[in-house]
């Protein structure tokens, strides 16, 4: 009865008992397992790669033909952007290795890197 009359709120409609809003499959979400995030992933360091390099490239010519000291530490700055974004391949790319004896998880935490 207390129940009915809103003194102990049950879980929310929709939620089966047990499981938590905002809950997901652990195992779904570690770098590296088989599944539609890992190519996702790696697609949008790709996609971000470029994207620094071309900002990086952009900034670098405009420097350069107008001789702006702010542009030249933006260039740079995108620069070392990209370069973030090399170390990102990296571990994406690491994290997806097989467990070993050192490491019987798997290499996903090098995502995180």
């Amino acid at each position: 009865m207390a129940h009915e009359q809103g003194g102990d709120q049950g879980l929310a409609p929709g939620l089966a008992e047990g499981t938590v809003r905002g809950s997901h499959d652990l195992l779904r979400s570690v770098p590296g397992s088989e599944g539609p995030g890992e190519s996702e992933s790696m697609t949008t360091v790709l996609v971000a790669f470029c994207a620094n390099v071309l900002v990086a490239a952009a900034k670098s010519v405009a420097a350069v033909l107008t001789g702006s000291a702010s542009l030249l530490t933006e260039a740079a700055h995108s620069w070392a952007d990209a370069g973030n974004g090399v170390f990102l391949l990296i571990a994406n790319r690491r994290s997806g290795r097989p467990p070993d004896l050192a490491h019987p998880f798997g290499h996903g935490r090098e995502a995180y890197v």
